[in-house]
């Protein structure tokens, strides 16, 4: 029995990944060490399946359906960046700020159908983000992340994807299996 790493998620618009791309362009570029992400990785998790069975995969759709059918697409706003974890191997994020309420209410809806379906359901405590690099040396930035400022940007969410996640030589990427629109009101 075959099992494979997914991640339910809002996927942004190739669009939208384009802008996010141009808007951290100086952040990225002082990137020395550490990876980082390009467009086609960029997302917002939702939960997280360690090691899901290809069999519950048609299951796992449904629930998704479901969970889609009963939310209206909402705006996202992006915010500042954040480094997290030690700033000689950080994960940069970009935060969101507007638009959270109606994420969280779609992650602690998807999780309860989730857990009634039989997945296990990971607690995730991160604040909602979109991670644009791993294992970045931040001591070597030119000015303080504090100091960084991006424009910000509104990020249409419209549907559910269910992402195939792989990591390679430490390096991830996402494969979309599955994606549903919102269709809620």
């Amino acid at each position: 029995m075959d099992s494979i790493r997914l991640i339910a998620a809002i996927d942004l618009t190739a669009a939208e990944e384009r802008a996010l791309h141009c808007i951290t362009y100086e952040l990225r570029s002082q990137f020395k060490d550490g990876y980082a992400y390009d467009e086609g990785l960029y997302h917002i998790t939702l939960h997280l399946f360690e090691e899901t069975p290809e069999e519950q995969l048609k299951n796992l759709q449904r629930v998704l359906k479901r969970a889609a059918a009963k939310q209206a697409p909402f705006t996202l706003v992006t915010g500042k960046p954040v480094i997290v974890g030690d700033p000689k191997c950080a994960a940069i994020w970009i935060s969101l700020t507007d638009g959270q309420d109606a994420l969280f209410q779609l992650h602690d809806r998807l999780g309860k159908q989730l857990a009634r379906a039989g997945f296990a359901v990971e607690n995730i405590t991160d604040p909602p983000h979109i991670t644009i690099g791993r294992y970045v040396d931040t001591t070597k930035f030119q000015a303080s992340l504090d100091e960084e400022t991006l424009p910000s940007m509104s990020l249409y969410a419209q549907a559910l994807t269910l992402l195939k996640r792989t990591i390679a030589d430490g390096i991830p990427s996402y494969e979309p299996l599955f994606s549903v629109k919102f269709s809620g009101q």
